[in-house]
């Protein structure tokens, strides 16, 4: 579909993760699972050729457990990480130091049989995490080598790093489980089955296992009407929690609550007892996750952008911009960041005032947040191109032309960024 404009059931799935899959109502059921010819991990031939320069700082410590402890573990990135799609269990996808401009590509990773955009790749303790469809692949960080790949259900699978643990959702069919691998060797240490997935009666959306989030040793995770909460070690149940409707976008995580939407609300969850804690009515909505920022929550419905107050529910401010459906993409300080197909909007966090906006007429990606720098991918087929926009004005201050650019989010890791490709590949770039 180069050089044209992608229908918006695509742009859908490839920027929120949402797959349209059949039904089956299976029972939960945590188990340990053994690694069969089919779903253990493998080499691939023709790993990766990359730029001999290397990527500085990139050292994984010898053993998160034994440092913290599982009830510690948390799928939060330090500085050198991008350790969950949306970065953090905020889902902000923002980090605190300014990348040094201009930036150049350094590395490039070759996927063999891959093509289309995938979920944005993941980076932790020294391992890159790229998804491709039906596939999950792990690279050394230090030399580009590649440490396992394991065989998935599905396509856009959105994985999460916490400790020595990968969580990754495997869907098809509507048949799906949470599993949670080795990070060094790919091994699988245990599967979730949740009870129900997608319905027939809502056809085929929402109701899909969600990019996981794990806050002190717990995993969070959407299907069907429930979410679920998973002990990190065992992939038992912790709580379970009965949603109205079928769950419609990823959960997020704040200040011992955990976020979500389905059809017709947003709830906030409490994050040790599954009890509720309060629900806002919505309009059915798809979009990836609430965004949160310090006590402002940001979530879509139906065409419009609204903040909550973190602690109560109760609504901040509502933004409903002529002609355009948006979705909360990032937080950074003061400053919230939406998007439309192909227009990036910056507001004010406190109330909603549109401070500016950048269009593109073919498409515009979700941002990455470094400091005062908004890096986003725009364009569609071979002319595409990484810039990056003042935080404060949405200026272009930094731009570089690269063919082929797929419209997933771009990530940071450290001084590096990384983006993927229409065919098949995923690029660094660092000055």
């Amino acid at each position: 579909m180069s050089g044209s404009k992608r229908p918006v059931w695509l742009v859908v799935a490839v920027v929120f993760g949402l797959c349209i899959v059949t039904y089956l109502a299976l029972r939960p059921q945590p188990s340990v699972v053994s690694t069969s010819a089919s779903a253990r991990p493998t080499a691939v031939a023709q790993a990766a050729p990359l730029a001999v320069k290397p990527m500085a700082g990139l050292s994984a410590p010898a053993n998160a457990l034994a440092v913290f402890g599982p009830q510690l573990l948390t799928s939060a990135s330090g500085p050198e990480d991008w350790a969950m799609e949306g970065n953090n269990p905020s889902r902000t996808r923002a980090v605190t130091t300014p990348l040094a401009l201009p930036l150049s590509q350094q590395r490039e990773v070759k996927l063999t049989a891959d093509t289309g955009d995938g979920s944005p790749i993941s980076i932790a303790r020294g391992i890159m995490l790229v998804e491709s469809e039906h596939l999950l692949r792990a690279f050394d960080m230090r030399d580009g080598t590649l440490r396992w790949s394991y065989p998935l259900r599905g396509i856009y699978v959105s994985p999460a790093v916490a400790g020595k643990y990968v969580f990754v959702r495997s869907e098809s069919d509507n048949k799906g489980q949470m599993l949670a691998l080795d990070i060094d060797s790919g091994k699988t240490l245990w599967a979730f089955t949740p009870k129900r997935l997608s319905s027939a009666s809502t056809s085929y959306f929402g109701g899909h296992l969600t990019s996981p989030v794990v806050v002190d040793g717990t995993v969070f995770v959407g299907a069907g009407k429930e979410v679920y909460a998973l002990d990190v070690a065992s992939g038992a149940v912790r709580w379970e929690f009965a949603a109205k409707e079928y769950i419609s976008s990823s959960a997020s995580a704040a200040d011992g609550r955990i976020y979500i939407s389905d059809f017709n609300s947003l709830y906030a969850i409490d994050q040790k007892t599954g009890a509720q804690v309060w629900s806002h009515p919505t309009t059915m909505t798809f979009y990836f996750a609430p965004v949160i920022g310090g006590p402002t929550v940001l979530i879509a419905s139906g065409s419009q952008l609204i903040a909550l107050d973190t602690a109560s529910g109760q609504q901040r401010w509502m933004s409903n911009l002529p002609g355009e459906s948006v979705i909360p993409t990032a937080v950074q300080g003061s400053r919230a960041f939406a998007k439309s197909t192909s227009t990036l909007y910056a507001l004010d966090l406190a109330s909603g005032k549109l401070l500016w906006q950048v269009h593109d007429t073919n498409y515009i990606s979700a941002p990455a947040v470094a400091g005062e720098q908004v890096f986003v991918i725009s364009g569609m087929g071979v002319s595409t191109t990484l810039s990056a926009l003042d935080a404060g004005t949405g200026r272009n201050t930094w731009m570089l032309p690269v063919k082929s650019l797929a419209t997933t989010a771009p990530v940071i890791a450290g001084q590096s960024l990384y983006a993927r490709t229409t065919d098949g590949r995923v690029l660094g770039f660092w000055r």
